[in-house]
């Protein structure tokens, strides 16, 4: 969650970028968000997958540059690709990636886009013509200087003094730097002069006074010059401007910080949310056991003689307390899976029997709504090693499920084969179905669907837990489970996979 001042102020930071700004989804490379000046660069209005404009021969850089930034200990990277403009015309950018991470996964990449084709020509040309270097080096944006091994300007491109507001360049090159920043460059030079197998020294950030006496980022790319005798004679720097990159990396850092303490929050409102359902479902599970035991023993007439309408009120006590416990006792499951206190006990049993056994018991049900059972089970025992009464509860889910959701006067198919050392058993029905986002949201807590317009066909009672705990029962097991359907109208078939030991 994102406070909606906060939201509002990045968006328009980033609007007004001068880079081009996107944000990307790492996992399917769909871009989210992108700036007018990202759009202007590729050209392109309606882009959705950044993959599809990465020139081919540039698309295996590219995801060895995602896979990187998924590492932990990674802040951020620069690469250079080329890119279609337009799916077009091939240019060269720069891309400074900044890795969003939620509970250290990164999730997706801020990027910060530059256009580097002038520069890559200007390269080209300063190597391949004659062409002064001075009027190259006043073409382009970023501020090139060249230094003595002291750090005093030999010669300085008019671009600085632009980056730092009209500023008057002083003779010496550390006289720009923050004093803070200092020792940390000075020690990147002295590397560099010590080791003769540098020429290119390692990128680096360091603030720079202003003409307001105000410090901005520059970041500095370098390299050692010689004299004619092979010795360093000083460096050739390029600075950048990225005081705005480096406003955008706090105020990111600064979202990374809410989205966490807002996470802990909500987790700690999870946990407590879970101790207070297991709490009040202990508590309702004595005095509805009592409820249930005194109206048992009231219908089989233990009490005296009871007349007719008595007993039928009594039924609907009974029926309606079963209900309860059901609830109860799903809500206590749903507490032990949060907590990690859901275990299984595995002894071998016969699933074709208990199949069956599970359907004689829902006998009533069936009847009620006039369906017709169809069993495909095999003609002898088909022993497994597993929890009888979790696969129980799992078949019994299921099984309700189906006869719940088929309109009366349904069919109802019941399914179990052996695949090598596994079981798979499905149950098929031809009720009302459900679409794609519907079977996404089945399997998670309280991802019950609600349909108006079958309403009148289907039983429409449960709390949405009943599947969560189908799906943690087959996960204890080592199995899968899963839905299939055409779409509404359609049927369904609920189908897992267990290991036979």
């Amino acid at each position: 969650m994102i406070i909606p001042e906060l939201h509002s102020l990045l968006i328009s930071l980033l609007n007004n970028a001068i880079e081009g700004i996107f944000i990307l989804d790492i996992n399917n490379q769909n871009i989210i968000y992108g700036n007018d000046k990202f759009l202007e660069i590729i050209n392109i209005n309606d882009l959705k997958d950044f993959n599809s404009i990465i020139h081919p021969q540039d698309k295996k850089k590219f995801s060895n540059f995602i896979t990187s930034l998924k590492k932990i200990k990674t802040k951020n990277k620069i690469i250079h690709i080329k890119v279609m403009k337009n799916y077009k015309i091939p240019i060269d950018v720069e891309i400074y990636g900044i890795p969003i991470r939620i509970e250290n996964k990164t999730t997706h990449l801020l990027g910060i886009l530059k256009d580097i084709s002038i520069v890559k020509r200007f390269k080209k040309a300063f190597y391949d013509e004659p062409i002064d270097f001075k009027e190259i080096s006043e073409s382009i944006d970023d501020a090139i200087c060249i230094l003595q091994k002291n750090g005093k300007f030999i010669y300085v491109s008019p671009r600085l003094p632009t980056i730092l507001g009209e500023k008057e360049i002083p003779s010496n090159f550390y006289d720009l730097v923050h004093p803070n920043d200092i020792p940390r460059i000075e020690e990147i030079f002295k590397k560099s002069i010590e080791d003769p197998s540098i020429l290119y020294l390692k990128r680096f950030e360091f603030r720079a006074e202003t003409s307001n006496n105000d410090y901005i980022w520059l970041e500095a790319s370098s390299r050692k010059y010689y004299d004619d005798n092979g010795n360093v004679k000083g460096f050739i720097v390029v600075l950048r401007d990225i005081n705005f990159r480096k406003q955008l990396e706090k105020k990111v850092l600064n979202y990374h910080r809410e989205l966490e303490q807002k996470n802990k929050k909500l987790k700690e409102l999870d946990r407590l949310k879970s101790a207070f359902l297991s709490n009040i479902s202990h508590e309702l599970r004595t005095p509805l056991s009592i409820i249930k035991g005194f109206t048992e023993f009231l219908l089989k007439g233990n009490s005296g003689n009871i007349n007719s309408q008595q007993y039928l009120d009594l039924q609907v006590i009974l029926r309606n307390t079963n209900k309860l416990i059901r609830l109860v006792d799903d809500l206590l499951d749903v507490s032990k899976i949060e907590s990690g206190e859901f275990k299984i006990r595995k002894t071998k049993f016969d699933l074709v029997r208990l199949i069956k056994n599970c359907v004689y018991e829902m006998k009533n049900q069936i009847e009620k709504r006039n369906h017709i059972i169809e069993f495909y089970l095999p003609n002898r025992p088909l022993i497994i090693n597993a929890d009888k009464q979790r696969i129980h509860q799992l078949l019994t889910n299921l099984i309700e499920n189906s006869i719940k959701y088929t309109p009366i006067g349904g069919l109802i198919q019941l399914h179990l084969y052996e695949e090598d050392n596994n079981i798979h058993f499905y149950i098929k029905d031809n009720g009302i179905g459900l679409s794609e986002d519907e079977i996404k949201q089945i399997f998670t807590r309280f991802g019950k669907i609600y349909m108006p317009d079958n309403v009148d066909k289907v039983d429409t009672e449960g709390t949405g837990l009943g599947l969560v705990i189908c799906k943690n029962i087959v996960n204890a097991h080592g199995g899968k489970i899963w839905a299939e359907s055409e779409g509404h109208d359609k049927g369904c078939e609920f189908h897992f996979v267990l290991p036979k030991n």
